[in-house]
């Protein structure tokens, strides 16, 4: 399962966003945006980026369009604040 920062940075990833790009939208450190996409990398499976985005490009297209992302709140963590 995927946090909901996982699933953010997966998302961006999918919108051909790069780590300085992602870094600004969600507001967190490159180094930040850097471990997320680490710990996709072991999470999904997946050896690159562009296997990430293909992911993320499967989950978008709706029922039977391939592979969920399920995310994960943190405890304590409000996803809308």
């Amino acid at each position: 399962m995927l946090t909901s920062r996982e699933h953010e940075v997966a998302v961006a990833i999918g919108r051909g966003h790069s780590n300085g790009e992602i870094d600004g939208e969600l507001h967190m450190s490159v180094a930040t945006v850097k471990s997320h996409v680490s710990l996709l990398f072991a999470k999904l499976e997946v050896d690159n980026r562009v296997q990430i985005a293909l992911l993320v490009q499967e989950a978008s297209a709706g029922p039977g369009g391939g592979r969920d992302f399920p995310t994960v709140t943190a405890p304590g963590h409000d996803p809308d604040n």
